[in-house]
């Protein structure tokens, strides 16, 4: 293998940060078309990575917020955080920085499956994370369309907050993207909700008598985030009233809301250069307390176990690879077509189609071992006869039966076997055409070829 070949495989098996969903730029005159829906699009190498590297169940770590708070430094963290050992290079990582314009276009993931912090060695399943654009630097439509597609197809869909507050321009994306949810007829599409502050290691509110911070609990400081402070908010009072009312709404929609916190960023990791090496500064000492904060989150964020196909939430019914990959694809199709998408029927025909095929092979098995049963039994009563079955007798079989009739000699001509399928008026118990179940041989003496 030349040395080229060769780095170009430990590339490959390198994580890297990769572009899953990119926003495709609209020309002059789409932007005046008051009809337009701003376009998404899934790149090829992202879907073929999650089908054939991904293992299911597959737990998808969205971090989204607003431009500029840190969500691509804190995929970078979580990544280095999760990986058992090195496998990037540092300039492979999302990337980050301050400044006016985001850094991070559409919606990035890291290329290789990561493993739950707690999963044994023999455990099944693989943690997917990604990085959606900074909302603000977008038009509105763009940014619900982003939201949408994140909310849908994530476990936790992790809002980061800095400062620990939900502004009214976060409020109005939250509550946009969820009207959306109004129209859909499915259950169990509603995202896993969490609030993620930066800076602030306990959940605490400033007591306005004593100016001084008051720790308080998740369920206390969740409520005091979608409360407007009507003495100190600057709104006219017909934005505070909207704003209310949008707090009320997001609340109402998303009862279960959810909320972690995590301790003060160290100052070795505030760089963000692309060559900050973070898997070791991650696991240094000054980093301790830092690390041990963003593992219980990341475990909390893992709690639910894994994406279940959307209108599912059966233990049976995590959703596989290919079928991910696939999903992102078909709901990029739904959200382009239409101002305000709505993707029941999708949905619909996914669990329709798992559905069909578990039958279908839980039936196919059955059936495959019910027949074995009964030739094995017709074989050991025909192997008996002194002589074959005469014509005349098997005519009267296939009159009462539909089937085929197969024959094999062995040693000596009195091996012959017939085997046969009952067909009842009634609908029959499996459509065994499609499968081209064209030869059994579970016994030595005989093999058929059977239709219904």
């Amino acid at each position: 293998m030349s040395s080229q070949n060769i780095q170009t495989q430990q590339n490959d098996q390198e994580g890297r940060a990769i572009q899953l969903i990119r926003c495709i730029p609209p020309t002059d005159e789409e932007r005046k078309n008051p009809r337009y829906v701003p376009q998404l699009e899934i790149t090829l190498e992202a879907k073929q990575i999650i089908a054939e590297r991904f293992e299911a169940p597959i737990s998808i770590i969205v971090y989204v917020g607003n431009m500029g708070v840190g969500k691509s430094k804190l995929a970078t963290i979580t990544i280095a955080t999760l990986e058992n050992e090195r496998s990037h290079q540092a300039s492979q990582m999302f990337r980050s920085g301050a400044g006016t314009n985001g850094v991070t276009q559409g919606v990035w993931m890291w290329s290789e499956p990561l493993q739950h912090p707690d999963q044994s060695p023999d455990a099944h399943g693989s943690i997917l994370i990604l990085d959606c654009e900074g909302m603000g630097d977008l038009d509105e439509n763009t940014d619900t369309n982003l939201y949408f597609f994140c909310m849908l197809i994530s476990t936790a869909f992790v809002v980061v907050l800095r400062p620990p507050r939900v502004d009214r321009y976060q409020c109005n994306r939250l509550y946009g993207t969820l009207r959306r949810f109004e129209r859909i007829r499915a259950q169990y599409v509603l995202p896993n909700l969490w609030l993620l502050p930066l800076d602030l290691p306990e959940f605490v509110y400033k007591d306005p008598d004593t100016s001084e911070d008051v720790v308080i609990s998740e369920e206390q400081w969740i409520n005091n985030i979608f409360t407007i402070d009507e003495e100190h908010n600057r709104l006219a009072n017909d934005k505070n009233q909207a704003l209310k009312r949008r707090y009320e709404y997001i609340t109402q929609m998303l009862p279960k809301i959810k909320a972690t916190n995590i301790h003060y960023l160290p100052q070795s990791l505030h760089n963000n250069a692309q060559t900050l090496d973070v898997y070791s500064l991650i696991r240094s000492e000054e980093s301790r307390s830092y690390a041990t904060s963003i593992k219980a989150a990341i475990k909390k964020f893992l709690a639910n176990g894994g994406k279940r196909l959307l209108g599912s939430v059966a233990e049976h019914m995590f959703v596989r690879p290919s079928e991910l990959a696939k999903l992102m694809t078909d709901l990029i199709e739904v959200i382009n077509k239409d101002p305000v998408p709505n993707p029941d029927e999708l949905i619909n025909q996914y669990l329709q189609n798992r559905f069909t095929v578990e039958i279908e092979e839980e039936y196919l098995a059955r059936f495959k071992r019910d027949l074995a049963h009964y030739v094995t039994q017709q074989c050991e009563k025909l192997s008996q006869l002194q002589n074959p079955p005469s014509e005349q007798e098997i005519s009267t079989i296939i009159e009462k039966r539909r089937c085929t009739v197969g024959t094999s000699k062995k040693n000596t001509p009195s091996h012959f076997c017939v085997v046969c399928l009952t067909v009842t008026s009634g609908a029959p118990q499996l459509e065994c055409d499609a499968y081209n179940l064209e030869q059994i041989a579970t016994h030595d003496v005989f093999k058929f070829t059977f239709q219904v």
